[in-house]
């Protein structure tokens, strides 16, 4: 009966999608959901769900902010042990069992692993970054940023201090969702809870999986979300929890959906690939094998041979010259969608981006459209760093400035090598960390669609700071998100006076720049 139900109330979903857009901008300017482009009901959803048990269809939405949800993890020591010794010798990210109780729903035998890359390095892994790169604020030489003192024996980095600001003096931000991890706590680590990881077809509310993130409070990474999906992009639903481990104390958390096969099926009739921390954006053969691992489809159906949109468009960037991706780009991507990304990301001032060293997004292939979009994800390192970012320029993980590629650099390049130039210029001015992505510097270099970009660029800057949207976004945050043991009010109130001053001068800032 309860499959039943769960498919009944999916087909009234689909009917009311339209509306469930539209709705989502509504209810997130007072913050109660987080709704976005990605909480609309479609009709891949509810084949999918079909044959699924959902035992959260009983609570509270998880992710409506006007009620408080605790969530309890109890998890053997053993189990503990184990992730942090595999880590550690191995970078392995283990599974172990464990037993969750949500909003007073005790679900047995959930699937739990560490979630992160470059959050992990203070728990001791081997790399720390993809490709054994440096950590975020690490120099080429292994040396911290000026006013940073870099750990000794295991401790974290001493960030400068606050009042130190970015370059120009700007503010670094506030709310920061940079990692607080502790060894010792394991209520403060990053984590995957997988429903169906053990029990074939279970999930809570619709997703086979959830995860804790490691910043705390995060109300960077919140309101970085919430503005994304206020602009009508795709985004994942956040919500704040009162946390603890084997009744230890409790924790402030935000945990968000993972996009998993439930999320791309929200997105309606399409494929959704997640780029590994180590992938590639380069054409690199026609064997569709070859990418099977950087670009893993989440979508139900992960056949290999669904790789071959991302390999056309590769290889079709590999060859084409300027002319010929001004002329074309558009047959392989969603220009619009694609300029929306970017303009985004650098008004969120988002470091680590599709070009930063996590490599942290998503590809969308619409089946109907035959296009590619990016979908953003973990946006931790937004609204953190200089606020007096230009809109030419591209965050870096030390906060400092990077100039990204300009028309006029282009037109003196006929084909691909001058991007991939560019893109190792980028990766070199990272202070050797892996960054930088053609198809971003390519495109922020043609004149063509610089122009839409900087036709999206503003249009997202009213809707997001312009409207004040940010603002009360914030401001509704602070009140939403729990006090607990761990996590005092007063804690909240300094990161949220910390990302205000960042909201008031990014405005500020990005007003005298518009023409």
């Amino acid at each position: 009966m309860q499959r039943l139900t769960l498919r009944t109330k999916i087909i009234a979903g689909i009917v009311a999608g339209a509306t469930a857009i539209s709705l989502a901008a509504c209810s997130a300017n007072d913050t109660t959901s987080t709704a976005s482009a990605t909480s609309v009901q479609t009709t891949q959803l509810a084949d999918l769900l079909e044959d699924t048990t959902d035992v959260g269809a009983d609570n509270p939405d998880l992710f409506d902010l006007s009620q408080s949800h605790e969530v309890s993890l109890d998890i053997d020591q053993d189990a503990i042990d184990t992730m942090l010794e595999d880590y550690q010798s191995g970078d392995e990210k283990t599974w172990v069992k464990a037993n969750i109780t949500i909003d007073g729903t005790t679900i047995e035998n959930v699937g739990v692993r560490l979630k992160g890359n470059s959050s992990l390095r203070t728990l001791g892994g081997n790399s720390g970054m993809p490709g054994g790169g440096q950590a975020p604020g690490e120099n080429a030489d292994g040396q911290a940023p000026a006013g940073m003192q870099m750990p000794t024996d295991g401790e974290k980095p001493t960030p400068p201090d606050s009042g130190q600001g970015g370059p120009g003096g700007a503010p670094q931000g506030g709310g920061m969702s940079g990692s607080s991890i502790d060894e010792s706590d394991v209520t403060t680590w990053p984590l995957l809870i997988s429903f169906d990881k053990y029990e074939d077809g279970r999930v809570y509310q619709g997703m086979s999986q959830f995860s804790l993130r490691s910043g705390i409070p995060s109300l960077n990474e919140a309101t970085a979300l919430s503005a994304t999906a206020e602009t009508g992009q795709a985004s994942q639903r956040y919500t704040y929890l009162t946390y603890s481990v084997n009744g230890g104390e409790t924790l402030t958390r935000i945990a968000l959906e993972n996009p998993d096969e439930y999320y791309a099926a929200r997105l309606g009739d399409g494929i959704l690939y997640k780029a590994d921390s180590e992938s590639s954006f380069t054409y690199q053969g026609d064997d569709p094998e070859t990418y099977e691992d950087q670009f893993k489809i989440e979508s139900k159906d992960d056949d290999v041979e669904k790789e071959q949109p991302i390999v056309d468009l590769l290889k079709w960037m590999d060859s084409a010259d300027d002319t010929e991706f001004d002329a074309h780009l558009e047959d392989y991507v969603d220009v619009d969608s694609f300029a929306k990304y970017l303009a985004t990301q650098n008004l969120l001032v988002n470091s680590d981006d599709m070009a930063g060293p996590g490599k942290n997004y998503y590809l969308w292939y619409d089946n109907e459209t035959k296009k590619v979009s990016v979908v953003s994800w973990d946006l931790d390192m937004s609204m953190q760093n200089n606020a007096e970012q230009s809109p030419d320029e591209s965050a870096s993980m030390g906060g400092g400035r990077r100039q990204q590629a300009q028309p006029s650099d282009a037109a003196t390049s006929t084909t691909a090598d001058a991007a991939a130039t560019q893109t190792a210029d980028i990766q070199e001015q990272q202070g050797g960390m892996m960054s930088g992505n053609e198809l971003k510097t390519r495109f922020l270099a043609s004149e063509k669609f610089k122009a839409v970009y900087d036709q999206a660029y503003w249009d997202l800057y009213e809707q997001i700071y312009g409207s004040g949207f940010a603002e009360k976004t914030l401001e509704n945050l602070r009140s939403q998100v729990p006090a607990t043991d761990g996590t005092p009010q007063s804690d909240i109130d300094s990161a949220a006076d910390k990302l205000q001053e960042f909201i008031t001068q990014r405005k500020d800032y990005l007003a005298t720049q518009k023409a």
